[in-house]
Formats: C-alpha cells, sequence, structure tokens
C-alpha cells in the first residue's frame, strides 16, 4: 500500500504499484526517495508517516514527520514550526547508538518534513501493560543501560523535557534502549534556548513525569527527575501523577506504593527531591552510584 501525503485528500489510501494518488493526483512518492507506507499518528501541526527510503542500496523503514498545520494561530504556528525545526536541528547535532540517526529535512507544496530512522521496538509503557511490572533488578539493569545516552545529550546541552515510558523503546533487533521524540527538548547553547516556547505556558512535558522546573528553566538534574518518575512506574504500573506530595516540603510520598531495597530506595530518592540542587546533577552520578550497588 502506498499513503497519501496531501492532507486535504478524501482517500488517502492507494495500491503499491500507484505513482500517483488515485483520489487526489498527487504524486506518492515523496522527493523521489521516500515510499509512504502508512500513517502512524496526527495532531495540530502535522502528520507521522512510516516510508521505506528507497535511495539506500538497502530500502530501510523510516519515519516521515510532516509540519502541516491547520485551524490555528499565526503566533502557535509560528512557536510550533521553531520546534519542528529545532528538532532536526538536535537529530543532526546528537549522534549516538540510542538515538533515532537523523536522515533528510526539506520542504515542498504539502508541507515541510523531517525523516529520521525508524525504530522498530517496544515502548516500556506497553511493555509494562503487556507483560507487567519490572522487578527490582530488571530497573537496575534498565538505568545501566539507559544513563550513557541521557548523558550523552546532556553533555551536548541537551534538555529532552519529555523523557516517560512512552519515549523509551526497546530496539527489537539488539534489546537496546532507545530515546525518542526529541519534539519538546531544548538546547541550552543557543543563545536564547526559550525563545520559541509560549509565554503564557507554565508546563511542558507529561504531567506526573516532569518537574515544576521544566518549562521555565530545565537542566540535566530536570530530566533525571523524570527518569526517576519513569522507574516508579516501571516498579508499580501505577501513574506516578497520582502520588501526593508533602504539603510542607512539596516532596513526592513515592515509598507508600513501593518496596524496595535500601540502597535503590537511596537512589530513586536522590532522583525525585523536589529541590534541584538537591537531586543528581548528572547521568554519571547515578551510574557511578548503581555501579557501585551491583559490584558489591
Amino acid at each position: 500500500m502506498r499513503y497519501c501525503l496531501n492532507p486535504d485528500c478524501p482517500e488517502p489510501e492507494n495500491l503499491s504499484a500507484t505513482e500517483k494518488c488515485q483520489a487526489c493526483g498527487s504524486l506518492l512518492i515523496l522527493h523521489e526517495r521516500f515510499d509512504i507506507v502508512l500513517q502512524l499518528g496526527e495532531g495540530s501541526y502535522g502528520a507521522a508517516f512510516l516510508a521505506i527510503d528507497q535511495a539506500q542500496p538497502k530500502p530501510i523503514h523510516c519515519v516521515v514527520k510532516q509540519f502541516y498545520p491547520v485551524n490555528t494561530e499565526s503566533e502557535s504556528i509560528e512557536r510550533a514550526l521553531a520546534r519542528f525545526q529545532q528538532e532536526a536541528k538536535l537529530l543532526q547535532k546528537l549522534h549516538h547508538p540510542q538515538l533515532p540517526y537523523f536522515v533528510d529535512y526539506f520542504e515542498d507544496d504539502q508541507g515541510m518534513y523531517l525523516i529520521q530512522e525508524y525504530i522498530h521496538g517496544v515502548p516500556l509503557r506497553r511493555a509494562v501493560e503487556k507483560l507487567g511490572v519490572l522487578t527490582e533488578t530488571d530497573v537496575k539493569q534498565m538505568l545501566r543501560d539507559f544513563l550513557p545516552v541521557l548523558a550523552h545529550i546532556h553533555e551536548h546541552q541537551v534538555i529532552h523535557r519529555d523523557i516517560k515510558p512512552h519515549n523509551i523503546l526497546y530496539r527489537t533487533r539488539d534489546n537496546q534502549l532507545v530515546l525518542i521524540d526529541f519534539g519538546l527538548a531544548v538546547d541550552l547553547s543557543l543563545p536564547d534556548p526559550f525563545s520559541i516556547q509560549d509565554p503564557d505556558s507554565d508546563f511542558v512535558g507529561t504531567r506526573g513525569y516532569v518537574p515544576t522546573e521544566n518549562a521555565q528553566q530545565p537542566v540535566p538534574a530536570s530530566d533525571i527527575f523524570a527518569l526517576g518518575t519513569t522507574c516508579f512506574y516501571l516498579l508499580t504500573g501505577i501513574s506516578p501523577k497520582t502520588i501526593t506530595r508533602d504539603s510542607t516540603t512539596e516532596e513526592l510520598l513515592w515509598r507508600s506504593h513501593l518496596q524496595v531495597s535500601d540502597e535503590l530506595s537511596l537512589i530513586l530518592n536522590k532522583m525525585l527531591k523536589y529541590q534541584v540542587t538537591a537531586r543528581y546533577q548528572s547521568a554519571l552520578e547515578i551510574l557511578d552510584d548503581l555501579n557501585q550497588l551491583i559490584t558489591v
């Protein structure tokens, strides 16, 4: 099957051998290279598609993100476009085997396009929903596997701002953990990293997972907090947004939902501190403490 990228097409699904859309006449091979197979999702500012990159010696699957906003105010469109462009720049900047690799970025009369590697795998959230919660040993191993890629993006002054079980995949071919979706990420190395942010927004990310400073002054410790809440979900299957806070200190009262070893409890507690300065300041600090536990 081939899928038409024209947002106004009434019947976008076509037979595989079709060169032009039978409903609207649009070409079905994007940029003379990408064979669109199906739509993965859509939103107010565009859609995402699964495609086959025919330009490679061996055709590979990739994700085509199309920026094509509809029915939104101009200021919102400008901010969304800036985020779309920034995501493309970040994928080009961040090279790591546990990140999707950048393929292409261009514009035509049907929108702007960001092409990246398609990761065939299972989100951690879906794994928990299907197979049940992880053991403490599993979560320790998950942290050991994932913390190096988090350290990598932080070394490049990039804060992801939306770490959660849905955005971490178990890649099928090698069981590696892969971090996806940099649509909300911010590059602190830019002169004005928050220039594309909605000035009226007091929240960025997924509620329950990200800390309070995530919208205005995120730092590496902000992603560490989100990784801590992700660990909580993996161990309990409970959404972290249901955790109550201490009325005086604002600390998450997570221990009433979970029993883990004292050693892991200390690590999680430091990841989940309300005060930014009280948390781990780098992913490698967590990895050091975790490795000491494992070798004891």
